[in-house]
């Protein structure tokens, strides 16, 4: 860095720590910034606005060029013969290291504010749960299903539907890849699913008979 040996540096020198400071700053606090910083150095002005970040920003930059024009006054003494000058090298090994800049992170005092609330945001859809019914399990329900289809079809034939429905499911490891059980429910008490074999029997067909038949009647063995 060399400094000439006029009265009057018109000079405004900035250091790469500028650039970490202001790493966050918006091209408005940075414009501030630059005119703060050229009033300072050309007319003696400290900077009065009222942005934090950019006053934290100014304190270090004015450290910088006060550092600055020190260096350059004794450098213009020395070339008038007052004192022997040093080179850069010994001026920069003779003179005190300066502290360093702490840069600290400064938050955007102007955040963009999001138009869309978080009132407007849809809610998370609620979990539904279903039960296991029927000996085996395979028959899923949530209990307004299951209510329902109590008050549609009546308790016995809603029994009756959901152990026929849970042995076919059991007996061929739901080769008919069911999922909606509610509509396979009602789709046996439509269609009588169960109905012939029982009615043959003259009365209650056991679990475990009726998972023997279905058994015989899918493999045939």
């Amino acid at each position: 860095m060399i400094c000439t040996a006029r009265k009057k540096q018109e000079t405004l020198v900035l250091f790469p720590e500028v650039m970490a400071i202001t790493r966050k700053f918006s091209d408005e606090q940075f414009g501030v910034l630059m005119r703060a910083a050229f009033s300072y150095r050309f007319g003696g002005d400290a900077y009065s606005g009222d942005d934090v970040a950019v006053d934290v920003a100014f304190q270090a930059v004015a450290s910088q060029i006060d550092r600055y024009i020190a260096f350059c006054d004794t450098q213009s003494t020395n070339a008038k013969g007052k004192a022997v000058q040093p080179s850069a090298a010994k001026y920069s090994q003779s003179q005190p290291s300066d502290p360093p800049i702490h840069v600290q992170s400064i938050s955007n005092p102007y955040p963009i504010q999001s138009n869309e609330s978080k009132a407007d945001k849809p809610p998370a859809p609620t979990k539904i749960t279903r039960k296991p019914h029927g000996e085996f399990g395979w028959v899923k329900l949530t209990d307004d299903e299951y209510n329902r289809l109590i008050n549609d079809l009546g308790e016995a034939e809603v029994k009756r539907c959901i152990a026929y429905v849970d042995e076919s499911a059991q007996a061929t490891g739901n080769k008919n890849k069911w999922r909606d059980w509610n509509l396979v429910v009602r789709k046996c008490h439509k269609q009588g699913w169960g109905m012939n074999q029982q009615q043959k029997k003259g009365g209650y067909e056991s679990g475990v008979d009726r998972l023997a038949r279905l058994y015989m009647e899918e493999f045939g063995e």
